[in-house]
């Protein structure tokens, strides 16, 4: 892909959806790995995608892992 239109165009995805899933590869992998080994309880997520969107606003893995702490 030459950039994140094309990604999107190709997938039907829009741009801005494109950029979330990519801002999530930033995560630090202590919280990737939670993430994709947490388990729903009766069909819900423990976190949300705010809760995941404050997380990745932050660059430094320490401010994440601080920022994922505080979603409970």
């Amino acid at each position: 892909m030459r950039d994140q239109a094309e990604l999107a165009h190709l997938t039907g995805f829009t741009r801005a959806r494109i950029t979330q899933m990519l801002d999530l590869t930033l995560l630090a992998p202590r919280i990737q790995e939670q993430i994709l080994t947490e388990e729903s309880v009766a069909g819900h997520d423990r976190f949300s995608e705010r809760t995941l969107r404050k997380v990745v606003g932050y660059t430094r893995w320490g401010d994440q892992h601080a920022a994922w702490a505080a979603t409970g």
